[in-house]
């Protein structure tokens, strides 16, 4: 390749760089829709803002993993039993959780 073909392909990449960055940069005109979290059987009763619930969470059976690494592929297992979250809680805040 030229010299000359070279210069214009790194210009056009250039170019395209500075597009993409000033679409990337445009201003967010975007709104949350009005949410709220429900506690209970469906249709279920609205919690009121700031309102902590206590959770308790754990896996019926074993949670399993399974994937290659490396190439040659190397298989790689990873199994989990007796997963539980003791004394994990959900905060409402805004139409937010924080966990």
């Amino acid at each position: 390749m030229s010299l000359k073909k070279l210069g214009m392909v790194l210009l056009a990449v250039f170019a395209l760089g500075a597009i993409t960055a000033s679409s990337a940069l445009a201003e967010n005109n975007w709104e949350e829709s009005p949410s709220a979290w429900y506690t209970g059987a469906s249709p279920g009763t609205k919690l009121a803002e700031g309102v902590e619930l206590g959770l308790k969470a754990s896996a019926p059976s074993a949670l399993l993993l399974e994937s290659t690494i490396g190439s040659p592929a190397v298989p790689f297992k990873l199994e989990a039993t007796g997963l539980e979250c003791v004394g994990c809680k959900s905060k409402t805040s805004s139409a937010r959780t924080r966990w």
